[in-house]
């Protein structure tokens, strides 16, 4: 593949990242907006879609799982489920398990689980073992999947929300299994409602266009105080960009810094257990040469006996 394609196909990707992460961000908004007047019920068309949402972005760019037997060997990419699985709580996987009467595909229990976790208010806690094992879950993805970049990092901070809400969910008769795959619903979305700060925008871009006007009165008259008050403004544009930019960045920095401290506590956690099983092992030893050394000693006394014996014998005799 030449270099051109291979920049176009990471673009895309990239774009495709984009979009799912701002269609959870637009859905995730709504279902708080809703939940303040309901509980979110199984019929919830933005339910359903958030559920889709988070189907896409666990199975974007899965990787390839290879099989053989001595008949046949098989090349299938592993499957969204596969991967809640590993790093679900073993709780809830044993709970998708008991419904194996009604959910019998890989899909259609991860679709039921993801419900599960909503109820239960762990969905964020599992996006955040995913953030702490980001170096297992690459043996799941490819490189440029959603699940390996910055992206799930954002994703987790919204879904906070989420435990704000009250889910009211039935997953006992769902038809999990209909269908292998789901598309994303972005029409109500695309919808246009000129919010509050949209009508403020436009009242802003009307202030400039007259003041663009009282600019060629004033360039008319004052030639130079007109150069001075363009390019004040341009500096405060470049201000204003630079301002924006660096919120976005320290957002990013924000969620990295959660990513470390979280990988930090994992490692700290190892640490402290192989330090218990090293200090486990010492101990052992230590028992091991204690019972070693009376055993040593224990010997040495049987033989010191044993030569005073045959000493008072040899005296007897002669």
């Amino acid at each position: 593949m030449a270099d051109s394609e291979i920049i176009h196909a990471v673009k895309q990707m990239a774009v495709t990242r984009t979009n799912l992460l701002n269609v959870a961000r637009m859905v995730v908004k709504t279902l708080v907006d809703k939940s303040a007047f309901d509980p979110i019920e199984d019929e919830d068309s933005d339910l359903q879609n958030f559920c889709v949402v988070i189907e896409h972005i666990l199975s974007h760019r899965l990787q390839i799982q290879w099989s053989s037997t001595w008949f046949s060997s098989s090349n299938e990419p592993f499957n969204f489920w596969d991967i809640i699985k590993k790093f679900a709580l073993q709780s809830t996987i044993i709970n998708i398990e008991d419904m194996s009467d009604e959910v019998q595909t890989s899909s259609g229990k991860g679709r039921a689980w993801i419900r599960l976790v909503l109820v239960q208010k762990k969905l964020l806690q599992f996006f955040d073992n995913l953030l702490a094992n980001q170096t297992k879950l690459a043996l799941y993805y490819q490189p440029q999947a959603f699940m390996l970049c910055e992206e799930t990092t954002l994703l987790t901070e919204n879904l906070r929300c989420l435990n704000g809400i009250d889910f009211n969910l039935c997953l006992r008769g769902g038809n999990f299994d209909a269908g292998i795959y789901f598309e994303i619903k972005y029409a109500p979305y695309l919808k246009f409602e000129q919010c509050q700060s949209s009508k403020e925008d436009d009242m802003v871009e009307n202030t400039k266009l007259d003041s663009s006007l009282v600019m060629k009165d004033i360039a008319a008259s004052h030639p130079l105080a007109a150069d001075e008050l363009l390019h004040l403004r341009e500096q405060l544009k470049t201000e204003k960009e630079q301002k924006n930019y660096f919120e976005e960045l320290v957002t990013v920095r924000d969620g990295q810094i959660k990513q470390l401290q979280s990988q930090l506590t994992t490692l700290s956690k190892e640490s402290d257990a192989q330090r218990r099983q090293l200090e486990a092992v010492v101990l052992e030893l230590q028992q091991q040469l204690i019972q070693k050394q009376q055993e040593v000693g224990n010997e040495r006394r049987r033989v010191e006996n044993y030569l005073l014996y045959a000493k008072d014998e040899d005296d007897q005799t002669t």
